[in-house]
């Protein structure tokens, strides 16, 4: 499924997609990250979630826990995805 961070400060909270950054086969998961870190954005939430974070918080989702991804995620030199057998 799709993650989400909230910011808390605003009135009333506001909920945002968490950017996608990638499987990491060595985990088996699938990574995602701060949308206002990775996109270059300011968040009023970001003292509470980032702290002193330079790259902003990351989350892990097991990739056995979203069964919609069976294949892994690679990213070609031109920036396309491809699938990758696991």
């Amino acid at each position: 499924g799709t993650v989400f961070c909230y910011d808390k400060v605003s009135e009333p909270p506001v909920k945002h997609k968490m950017a996608y950054t990638g499987y990491e086969k060595s985990r088996g998961t699938l990574k995602y990250r701060c949308p206002a870190r990775h996109e270059g954005w300011g968040c009023p939430s970001a003292g509470r979630c980032n702290k002193d974070k330079l790259f902003g918080k990351t989350v892990r989702v097991k990739q056995a826990i979203d069964l919609r991804c069976q294949q892994a995620l690679k990213t070609s030199q031109s920036g396309a995805l491809q699938n990758q057998p696991l």
